[in-house]
């Protein structure tokens, strides 16, 4: 019976998703390729090897400029709920890499 697991099946489900290669545009990425798009997307250069808590500050600060309901996004809902995502999926992977590799 799946109702006694939980939530327990998203979260595998999610890391399944998360070891799979990312493609973007029709293409696989490599892992490097990932980490130095993510960390453009945050506003770091692709060579940075940013700490945590510059990691956390740069998604607070990409996430006020991308989210669809701040006021100035308002008019470009599309193309700021795509940046935001993008943005959010971006952290979540660098969060998630070893220290060493970030």
């Amino acid at each position: 019976d799946r109702g006694d697991r939980g939530d327990r099946g998203a979260d595998t489900r999610d890391r399944a998703s998360a070891r799979r290669p990312r493609e973007e545009k029709g293409r696989l990425v490599s892992k490097v390729e990932c980490r130095e798009s993510d960390l453009m997307i945050l506003g770091f250069a692709r060579t940075a090897k940013p700490t945590p808590e510059e990691l956390k500050k740069a998604y607070k600060v990409m996430a006020m400029r991308w989210h669809p309901d701040r006021p100035h996004n308002r008019d470009k809902n599309t193309e700021a709920t795509a940046n935001f995502r993008s943005v959010k999926a971006a952290y979540d992977h660098l969060t998630r890499l070893p220290p060493a590799a970030r």
